[in-house]
């Protein structure tokens, strides 16, 4: 008679449990508890090891269904995603973060790993509904920059401004340019797969092709270009966007524009109009701009410098469309001298950068170049006296 030790059959029933494993579909979670992927257990490692990345999508896909035990049409592709391998684990990660209110369905295939074709009944899924949390209200399209009603024929890029955080990945799915006559213009975006949103999720950076701004580029020769000057164009965003707490937009939004001719000059710094403030006070530094400058640049790449050369902390106000700069410090003026600092990507809604256009004439090369940040001496004006 064999007897087995309390240890011995505790280590027995793990190793069977191990050796005769299911495979299993989970819910991967963040710290906070929040669903972000998904992840397929119990998997033959050896077989496992030898998946190319491009055939794990066949062993497990992530997708979005509208009600459960739904059939997923024929042709409806899965999200995409990264890939981890650990052991016998097979982890996804969507390119982007799953989305409150939607429905998420994770499909295992086991059998392509024996080599068999994926058959449905031999799937193993999993599915996950993301609640939405209540709102105070809904979220609306706040602005859309440039902010004037004419834009130049070259014009690069919008930015889109939110109430609330959005939901990603479904961007260009749900913006639209049309012309005049109320026909929907193709292909005038810049589709990226990292759609360009910032930290907040409150702001898409949406580009124009260039291909279709600069002459002689292969899109620009088959299609046309996007805008064309003595033309009327409006840009649509539908209502159907989804935030990032899977609700629909309030309301559609619609920016109407003319368009002009091209604007093809860099910009000119000495033809800018600077304002100084008075010392010891917390009066605004204002610029005025000939033309219009790009928004989100204005933000970020034209700061304020003390004597010393260090920054001086304040907020950035941008009006008159994008023809105006204006910084009042948190603390009033030290001193009689500051400083502009400007980065040398700043640029115009067209593109055009500090001494270079967007478009280089036939036959111009690329100047050298030059210093990556200007800065223009600012004297303060008399603070008054009491």
């Amino acid at each position: 008679m064999v007897r087995i030790t309390p240890i011995a059959w505790l280590w027995l029933v793990v190793a069977s449990q191990v050796a005769f494993a299911e495979p299993a579909l989970h819910i991967v979670r963040d710290k906070s508890g929040h669903a972000v992927g998904f992840e397929a257990s119990g998997l033959p490692e050896e077989k496992l090891a030898k998946l190319t990345a491009g055939t794990r999508c066949e062993v497990l896909a992530v997708y979005i269904v509208e009600k459960p035990e739904e059939a997923l049409p024929a042709d409806q592709p899965p999200l995409l995603g990264k890939y981890e391998l650990d052991e016998d684990t097979l982890k996804f990660t969507p390119q982007f973060p799953l989305l409150a209110g939607n429905r998420y369905r994770a499909v295992l295939h086991p059998e392509v790993l024996e080599g068999k074709k994926a058959e449905l009944k031999l799937a193993v899924t999993l599915d996950i509904a993301l609640p939405a949390p209540k709102r105070l209200a809904a979220t609306i399209v706040t602005q859309i920059y440039p902010t004037a009603s004419k834009l130049p024929e070259n014009q690069l890029r919008f930015y889109l401004y939110f109430s609330q955080p959005m939901g990603k990945g479904e961007a260009y799915e749900h913006l639209k340019l049309q012309g005049e006559n109320g026909k929907t213009i193709e292909m005038p975006f810049l589709e990226l797969g990292e759609e360009l949103w910032d930290g907040s999720g409150t702001r898409l950076t949406l580009l124009i092709h260039p291909g279709r701004i600069k002459r002689g580029l292969r899109p620009r020769e088959e299609i046309g270009p996007v805008l064309e000057a003595g033309h009327s164009y409006t840009l649509v965003v539908d209502a159907g966007w989804k935030d990032a707490a899977g609700q629909p937009l309030k309301a559609e939004f619609r920016k109407k524009f003319a368009v002009e001719k091209p604007v093809e000059v860099g910009i000119d710094i000495a033809a800018w109009k600077i304002e100084p403030p008075a010392a010891k006070t917390r009066q605004p530094l204002v610029v005025k701009f000939p033309r219009p400058l790009d928004h989100g640049l204005l933000l970020s790449k034209v700061q304020v410098l003390n004597a010393s050369g260090r920054l001086f902390v304040g907020d950035v106000a941008v009006s008159d469309e994008e023809r105006q700069w204006a910084f009042t410090p948190a603390e009033p003026w030290s001193g009689s001298e500051t400083s502009l600092e400007i980065d040398t990507v700043l640029e115009d809604v067209a593109g055009n950068r500090i001494g270079r256009a967007f478009e280089l004439e036939a036959g111009e090369t690329e100047k050298q170049k030059g210093p990556e940040k200007i800065r223009i001496p600012v004297t303060l004006g008399a603070a008054k006296s009491k």
